[in-house]
């Protein structure tokens, strides 16, 4: 899963065996530990996980290999409540007005760009269209522009 949060990009996965295997050898786990019981958050920056979680103990892995080289073993029940108690916590009406890191904004924008792209169609022969609880076949009354409005989707 991947998390854009305000204050860091933040990628939470399964531990996979190499990951496993490293954290048992480094005793970053205590002894006895599930595996189903925790996940891995990384970043490509350490601080931006420990912004998210203060008390987590971030190790570094460098390879040609390793996309997200910051890595904190956590236990699942921690990350999830964290995650909820964030979203419990926002206050913003428009996120990206709310991250303050310059060049994190300006990468966020990127990512904001390529998924309007995609919502749009651009990726893909078929068109993408979100799917409207309703339609009134009011255009003004939608929520998204009326570029999306369902008369302009692929019929099926």
């Amino acid at each position: 899963m991947w998390i854009c949060g305000n204050k860091g990009f933040l990628s939470i996965v399964g531990i996979n065996d190499a990951d496993w295997n490293e954290a048992v050898r480094r005793r970053l786990l205590p002894s006895g530990a599930n595996r189903d019981e925790y996940l891995v958050v990384r970043a490509r920056n350490a601080n931006h996980i420990t912004a998210t979680f203060p008390h987590a103990k971030v190790v570094m892995k460098w390879s040609r290999w390793t996309d997200y080289p910051a890595r904190a073993f956590m236990l699942r029940e921690g990350v999830a409540a964290v995650i909820a108690q964030q979203v419990e916590n926002i206050d913003y009406s428009n996120f990206k007005d709310s991250v303050k890191n310059h060049p994190l904004h300006d990468a966020y924008m990127a990512v904001w760009t390529v998924m309007n792209d995609y919502g749009r169609g651009k990726f893909g022969k078929k068109r993408i269209a979100p799917q409207f609880p309703f339609d009134d076949g009011d255009p003004a009354s939608d929520y998204a522009s009326d570029d999306y409005h369902p008369r302009h989707w692929p019929k099926r």
